[in-house]
């Protein structure tokens, strides 16, 4: 394989000096309070353009969660659309966030309700809207 002499953390530096965001302005962790799990913090950044209001569309099309009366696999696609205030979210962590689901018992409605909540609480948007559609089983 060809080496092209960046790494994702000398891109991901590249970024943030062509956007001014410094050494204080590191990736952050937020813990989700639900849970203890390591898979559920979801790392945040710095808004690269905190002057523009702007939408972020993320779509997660293998969310899979399981029923919690049958245990059979629900799956479902995830879409996730806000307008960053001051914070975004890092995109390996949401998706392994909504990854960790995956061995876990919930309803539909209290998936996606946890989801909403969970990024409400770290990213405090200016905008933010989840949808999950679900598969029938």
């Amino acid at each position: 394989m060809e080496n092209l002499g960046s790494t994702p953390d000398t891109v991901f530096q590249e970024l943030r000096d062509s956007y001014g965001i410094g050494p204080s302005e590191e990736v952050d962790t937020l813990k989700i309070a639900h849970t203890y799990d390591p898979k559920r913090d979801l790392h945040v950044f710095g808004n690269p353009a905190p002057d523009g209001v702007y939408e972020i569309r993320l779509d997660f099309p293998e969310f899979t969660s399981l029923c919690p009366k049958t245990g059979q696999p629900d799956f479902a696609t995830v879409s996730i659309n806000y307008s960053p205030d001051e914070l975004c979210v890092e995109m390996k962590s949401l998706k392994l966030y909504l990854q960790s689901f995956r061995n876990e018992g919930h309803f539909y409605e209290e998936i996606t309700n946890m989801v909403h909540k969970d990024l409400l609480k770290v990213l405090d948007p200016l905008v933010l809207q989840t949808a999950f559609s679900f598969n029938a089983r």
